[in-house]
């Protein structure tokens, strides 16, 4: 499809990868940014469901880590907060 489509940019909304995949969890995000990450597309990331053990920063600097200039992700902000200016981390 991204070879079809050729976009300039992917919006990922939600889990990239299963919650409860812990023990591997790096791989299995990385490997899933791969072939997005490969064609140098830009990325945003919405963020998804809670992972135990996983602040919303380490989801931030997991991705931002891996992605660098390519992902803008949504773990930059909060959405579950009731003050939108306001950042935070869990």
């Amino acid at each position: 499809m991204l070879n079809n489509e050729q976009p300039d940019l992917v919006v990922l909304t939600g889990d990239i990868v299963e919650p409860s995949e812990l023990e591997d969890y790096d791989y299995h995000f990385t490997s899933a940014l791969e072939l997005i990450k490969a064609r140098q597309v830009p990325w945003v990331w919405t963020g998804g469901n809670k992972v135990d053990g996983r602040s919303s920063y380490d989801l931030h600097e997991l991705d931002y880590g891996y992605g660098m200039q390519l992902s803008w992700t949504g773990y930059v902000w909060d959405a579950h907060v009731s003050n939108p200016n306001q950042k935070t981390y869990d």
